[in-house]
């Protein structure tokens, strides 16, 4: 088979339909302090697929850098956030960045109180397309299997380490920028729980559950994540 076939034939991870004409990193490029790793997981995807949330990629990293302490050495994407935001084109991320910040009172060195960042809030819709687009790649990465956008409702939340301990068979570590704990029914594929930490500060759990049947009573809110999605503002909300 030569190279142009395997490519018209390779799937897409996202969509599920073949033709992928690119790679995508499963965990996002931008989450990355420094030079990828060489080992970097990477799967096949359409350009188009891919591309629809990079934009939401960027604003999840700004999120996440602002929570990282200043002594662990994943604040590296505190420099890669404030070079991005301040680019001459991204005037309307810095506005979005700024009018989502929280801060808080605190005095410096020299003694002067001053409002420092703490936290930035998050527009659910962007972080959900981020983390929906990790864990279909994770799933791909462990199963082999793609998890279907037309058989898979999707459920989001924010989770605490060390409150919320939900145990888990499978635990993993990517580069240090990711920690995974996941597990899935064995006899209903399609129903996942995922409790992804990134840099040990910010976490996330996701639940997927076949659209044939009611899972965890948790269907209130539950929505399926199609792609590629449309562009910020349009797609479709709770």
């Amino acid at each position: 088979m030569n190279a142009q076939r395997r490519a018209q034939e390779a799937v897409c991870y996202l969509c599920g339909k073949s033709g992928a004409d690119t790679t995508e990193h499963v965990v996002p490029r931008c989450l990355y302090v420094g030079n990828l790793p060489s080992d970097v997981i990477t799967l096949s995807a359409h350009g188009a697929c891919n591309a629809a949330t990079s934009r939401d990629e960027e604003v999840f990293r700004n999120h996440i850098s602002v929570a990282i302490p200043p002594d662990d050495p994943g604040h590296g994407l505190w420099a890669k956030t404030w070079k991005a935001i301040h680019r001459p084109q991204a005037a309307g991320m810095q506005r979005e960045f700024y009018s989502e910040m929280l801060t808080e009172l605190a005095r410096d060195e020299d003694g002067v109180l001053r409002r420092s960042p703490v936290a930035a809030r998050l527009k659910h819709e962007r972080a959900e397309w981020v983390l929906a687009k990790i864990v279909k790649g994770l799933y791909t990465w462990k199963t082999g299997d793609l998890l279907p956008s037309s058989k898979v409702r999707w459920l989001f939340g924010q989770a605490e380490n060390g409150r919320d301990q939900v145990v888990l068979p499978e635990a993993f570590v990517v580069h240090e920028v990711l920690a995974v704990r996941w597990g899935r029914v064995e006899r209903e594929p399609f129903a996942t729980m995922w409790i992804l930490g990134f840099y040990g500060t910010v976490w996330f759990w996701v639940t997927t559950m076949p659209t044939t049947r009611t899972l965890y009573n948790r269907t209130q809110g539950a929505r399926p994540m199609i792609w590629p999605p449309s562009a910020p503002g349009t797609r479709m909300r709770r």
